[in-house]
């Protein structure tokens, strides 16, 4: 784009520059900016982009867009405008007009950023695609990543977070899918919200903007996503234990290498077996949300099942690695009473005659009023799955301990600690001298992940 096009995408005014200056791409941050890029001066909690004019201009910029009076840099253009961050939104909104390709957005409260990986990694397979990198998924990561976009890009896969009602709305105007997907409606951000019913209204708004012949995939098992009926836009449900579905698992195994899960599809293009290396039944989930956009956009099977081959997780998401005679799955990205059970199956599949399973939990953030109930009811799951040995962090984390003791985890083998530092001592111990499985994980204001880098050798 030109300047001129970029200030009237942005509704901003031209201070300095020339109007025909050709512009390459977009940041907001000094240090990956390259030679032609825009520079969006966003005022941070910590940094504001106004005093960082010069380290942009060196490092490549041409033009800034700035919403406070700056002084004039010699080389650097600057558009005016009343509000950055909205600039940013106006011009992926203006960006995404040029591109008539398939754009697909998920959101949920779990399993969002995987099942956007797997979708990203079937599309691979047959199309050059762009997607929302790590969770780059709000108001300033999403348009950041529609303006990656270039002439290459044959599809793109957008991840949309929230907290409140009216975010993924935004989002949603500025992206445009074609295809959306919604994984599942939790207790994930009750905090704001106060109820699951606010929760599926707010994730309901990724639907705003499909047409007749667009489609929303949901998962049909979810008791409140099943109710969505009476709508303009085409619904493909998928699920495991629901009738009348479009895409359904009609039998899966789970083993410690992966998933083995027979498919079949309402109009018989899918049926027969996909295996996928990542246990758990919310990857079952996962994979039917990724399977079914693949066929919507014409991918076969064989170019399917390459995708879950090539599917790698996020860092901290089901990261399974060996430590002497022992197995650790770090899943320390984030937790929710439904992710911390799918978590917890999955450590429950180790249990052996001299395999030690210890759940290694931190608390679940974000779910209000009900900590004290859901953070017990998942100590007693935990009891459920066999865990022999319990050990939690956080301010509400007691409460795993007291439901683990409630559901048979004798009171030795279950420990709470007051340092992060103190409970991976204890951990790195047993793991040097006992077989064990171990499950790391907690909400993402807990950083458990520093409990993983001490069993490989790290410090805290």
């Amino acid at each position: 784009m030109t300047l001129d096009e970029v200030a009237g995408a942005t509704g901003g005014k031209l201070l300095w520059g020339t109007p025909e200056t050709m512009v390459k791409g977009v940041d907001i941050d000094t240090r990956s900016i390259k030679n032609g890029d825009v520079f969006i001066a966003i005022k941070g909690e910590r940094v504001d982009g106004h005093d960082l004019l010069n380290f942009a201009r060196s490092s490549g910029a041409v033009a800034a867009i700035c919403e406070k009076n700056v002084e004039k840099i010699q080389g650097l253009a600057v558009i005016m405008v009343e509000n950055t961050v909205e600039a940013l939104q106006r011009l992926a909104a203006h960006y995404r007009k040029k591109f008539s390709i398939p754009i697909v957005a998920i959101t949920g409260s779990s399993g969002k950023t995987t099942t956007k990986n797997l979708i990203r990694s079937i599309l691979q397979t047959e199309y050059f695609t762009v997607s929302t990198r790590g969770n780059k998924n709000n108001h300033i990561g999403l348009p950041l990543s529609i303006l990656e976009m270039d002439e290459r890009t044959e599809a793109a896969v957008f991840e949309m977070g929230m907290s409140n009602l009216g975010e993924i709305s935004v989002l949603t105007k500025i992206a445009k899918p074609e295809i959306a997907v919604i994984t599942n409606i939790g207790t994930a951000h009750l905090e704001n919200l106060g109820s699951k019913e606010n929760i599926l209204k707010a994730k309901m708004e990724i639907f705003e903007t499909l047409a007749r012949d667009q489609t929303a995939v949901i998962n049909q098992d979810d008791d409140l996503l099943s109710t969505i009926k009476d709508v303009t836009y085409k619904i493909l449900r998928v699920g495991i234990n629901s009738e009348d579905l479009d895409l359904k698992c009609v039998s899966y195994r789970m083993e410690k290498t992966g998933l083995v899960m027979h498919l079949e599809s309402r109009d018989k293009s899918i049926s027969g077996e996909f295996t996928f290396r990542y246990p758990g039944l919310h990857n079952v989930y996962n994979c039917l949300e990724a399977v079914a956009v693949g066929k919507l956009l014409g991918i076969g099977n064989e170019s399917i099942q390459k995708g879950l081959d090539n599917y790698l997780p996020d860092e901290n998401r089901m990261d399974i690695i060996s430590i002497n005679k022992s197995v650790i799955i770090n899943d320390s990205y984030n937790a929710n009473p439904q992710s911390m059970e799918s978590a917890l199956d999955v450590l429950g599949l180790y249990k052996g005659k001299n395999t030690k399973l210890i759940a290694v939990l931190g608390d679940m953030l974000e779910i209000g009023d009900l900590a004290e109930k859901f953070h017990r009811e998942i100590g007693g799951y935990a009891a459920e799955r066999g865990v022999d040995l319990l050990l939690t962090y956080g301010a509400s984390a007691v409460y795993y301990n007291e439901g683990g003791e409630l559901g048979g985890i004798e009171k030795a083998s279950s420990k709470h600690f007051l340092s992060k530092k103190d409970l991976a001592a204890f951990l790195k111990e047993i793991v040097s001298s006992t077989e064990c499985a171990v499950l790391i994980k907690g909400s993402r204001g807990l950083k458990m992940e520093e409990i993983f880098e001490v069993l490989k050798g790290g410090m805290i």
